[in-house]
């Protein structure tokens, strides 16, 4: 299959699953950087002094990057409310990327069944969270546009 429609990077899922099924005793330390279209990149990384953490950070082009408004707290907000409780967002992102989360690896591997299938997805999809976070915020805007019209409306009629 040439194109898959899942929302989520096969590439992360595939790691964060390699991640959860490795024995505490013998941790995987590992740094990768994982290419995605459209200018898009993750760096995935692990390292001794902390197995129990993955840092997962997300760059964008510089147009992506200014469409999202990465500086703005919005999308901090969005990208918290769609990686918890599993993983925070760390305040200071690794040099040369947008985003850093951080991922609970224990708290990960304790999960059960379709759970864990549910974190691994919204770990994988970070970039969907993101960038359609101004096509979110307008469909809020008609959404209370067309409920205050509604609204008037309602009013005029009595």
């Amino acid at each position: 299959m040439l194109f898959d429609a899942s929302p989520s990077n096969r590439i992360l899922t595939s790691r964060l699953e390699r991640k959860l099924a490795e024995t505490p005793e013998q941790p995987l330390v590992f740094q990768d950087i994982i290419p995605e279209y459209g200018g898009c990149r993750y760096k995935m990384q692990c390292d001794a002094a902390q197995p129990d953490v993955l840092l997962l950070s997300i760059g964008f082009s510089q147009d992506t990057a200014r469409e999202i408004d990465v500086t703005h707290d919005e999308a901090v907000e969005a990208l918290q409310q769609h990686v918890s409780p599993c993983a925070t967002v760390q305040e200071t992102p690794v040099t040369g990327y947008h985003f850093t989360i951080s991922v609970d690896v224990p708290q990960l591997r304790a999960s059960e069944g379709s759970q864990r299938v549910q974190w691994i997805a919204r770990l994988s999809s970070i970039r969907l969270a993101l960038q359609g976070l101004p096509l979110r915020c307008v469909f809020c805007c008609v959404v209370v546009h067309n409920a205050l019209q509604t609204f008037v409306q309602h009013l005029d009629k009595k």
